[in-house]
């Protein structure tokens, strides 16, 4: 009985042994499912902040690749903007030495000038009437009111044959009936031009007399240039007018007297100036010229006054002028009185070939186009040549030979070829429309050759174009 009590103690001691272990093992395996969930959040957690920081990082990386590719257009920039002020250095500096050179260029030409001579014009211009020969051939200063006023400024010349005087009168006048006034306008600047017969008399000027007063120009809002200096330094022209090619330089600016027979004569005045920058010289030729072939030749017409224009690179090449080169003489101002003024100085150029049975395509030619400017006398029009052999009837310069253009319907023809403008071919032959379909050679005929063949330069003598005028008299221009 006593050890069935103790097998039964042990038995119940074993029981609640067993279920405090259970209870135990319950509980640590609810801690442990407790962790486990816990962990399980934490590793979520972790997770999604590894997703945010690579994300991060990638933003970050995009954002240092930005930064350091700003920085390399950054150190471009820079880089560029040192090269510009090192260039911007080297130009000022450049500029410092030419506005030296100018500055004492003009305080040169300032420590040079005199006072130039007087003449009184408070009684009228009349008095002016006597500055009529080669020993008064220069520049005077116009004055009233006892001397104290300055009204203008007279330049007294001759032409390089000492055939007339002239005289350029600069100021602000008013011309009536071919004399000049007592009026002027405020703000006005005008030049006034007028010849004196010394040779036997021609067309335009009688010997012994004065021909009527006539604007050569006449503007408002530009200044007169400086007053000019009086003994200015003389050129020799006699040899030719290639001695005025070495005025090339700043220190050539200025004022100076074109003489001829041993400085008798003046026969014009040259005034060599730069432009605000010193990219250029420019030489200003003032008297009685005659362009041919952009030079000034030797012959002149009676009556007439010039102004030739010229300029020389200085500076790089531009698509005007080119460095160290003259730029061809141009007329800046030409009065002829021998010639309608419509139709003087207008001169086209053209190849010179004449064609006939062609195919004439009513097309243009685009530009840069090579070829050339023919006549088509089967079509009475001006035509463009291509290099190749093709022809049209319109190209970008066709307005300077004919004011329409060719069509192939007759009805419509309307070519106009221009009255008042000479056709000058390369071969050297000068030609004139008699209509607005007709093109005449001037040179070639019996009644022009004569007068070429004294023309020792192989151009259109003066008595060859006033033929020509004068064949063609009831012309209007039709510009």
């Amino acid at each position: 009985m006593e050890s069935n009590i103790q097998q039964a103690y042990l038995i119940r001691d074993e029981k609640a042994q067993a279920a405090n272990t259970a209870k135990r093992v319950g509980a640590l395996l609810a801690a442990l499912c407790a962790d486990v969930a816990d962990h399980d959040t934490r590793v979520a957690e972790i997770e999604e902040n590894v997703a945010e920081t690579k994300e991060s990082v990638a933003e970050t990386k995009k954002r240092v690749t930005g930064i350091e590719e700003s920085v390399a257009e950054t150190k471009e920039r820079v880089t560029g903007i040192e090269e510009n002020v090192a260039e911007t250095k080297e130009s000022v500096a450049e500029t410092k030495e030419r506005v030296t050179e100018i500055e004492e260029i003009v305080a040169e030409i300032e420590e040079s000038k005199d006072d130039l001579p007087a003449i009184d014009i408070s009684a009228g211009f009349a008095v002016l009437d006597s500055y009529n020969a080669y020993d008064k051939c220069g520049i005077y200063r116009l004055t009233f009111a006892s001397g104290a006023i300055t009204a203008g400024i007279l330049v007294v010349t001759s032409d390089n044959k000492g055939h007339v005087i002239d005289q350029w009168l600069v100021g602000n006048y008013t011309i009536r009936d071919g004399v000049v006034a007592g009026e002027h306008r405020d703000g006005a600047h005008t030049i006034c031009v007028r010849s004196y017969g010394i040779m036997p008399s021609s067309s335009a000027v009688t010997k012994g007399q004065w021909t009527a007063w006539e604007y050569a120009l006449c503007i408002d809002p530009t200044q007169p240039e400086e007053e000019s200096k009086d003994d200015l330094p003389a050129i020799d022209i006699s040899a030719g007018f290639a001695v005025l090619d070495s005025y090339n330089a700043y220190d050539k600016c200025g004022i100076y007297r074109l003489t001829a027979y041993d400085g008798v004569i003046t026969a014009g005045i040259l005034v060599v100036t730069s432009d605000n920058y010193g990219h250029v010289i420019a030489q200003w030729l003032v008297g009685n010229y005659t362009i041919r072939d952009g030079a000034v030749t030797g012959e002149h017409i009676d009556g007439a006054h010039t102004l030739c224009v010229r300029c020389y690179g200085i500076m790089p090449s531009s698509s005007a002028v080119t460095k160290e080169q003259w730029t061809a003489w141009e007329y800046a101002l030409c009065i002829d009185p021998t010639q309608p003024k419509e139709a003087y100085a207008k001169v086209v150029k053209w190849s010179g070939k004449v064609v006939d049975g062609i195919l004439l395509q009513q097309l243009s030619a685009g530009a840069g186009t090579p070829g050339q400017v023919v006549w088509d006398k089967g079509h009475k029009t001006f035509a463009f040549e291509t290099t190749s052999g093709s022809y049209f009837n319109n190209w970008g310069t066709r307005t300077d030979y004919q004011t329409g253009m060719w069509t192939a319907d007759a009805g419509q023809w309307s070519a106009g070829l221009k009255a008042g403008v000479f056709y000058s071919g390369d071969d050297g032959s000068l030609w004139v429309a008699t209509s607005a379909a007709e093109l005449e050679r001037l040179t070639g005929s019996d009644v022009v050759d004569a007068a070429l063949s004294a023309d020792s330069e192989n151009a259109v003598s003066n008595a060859a174009v006033t033929e020509a005028i004068i064949k063609t008299n009831s012309w209007t221009t039709e510009e």
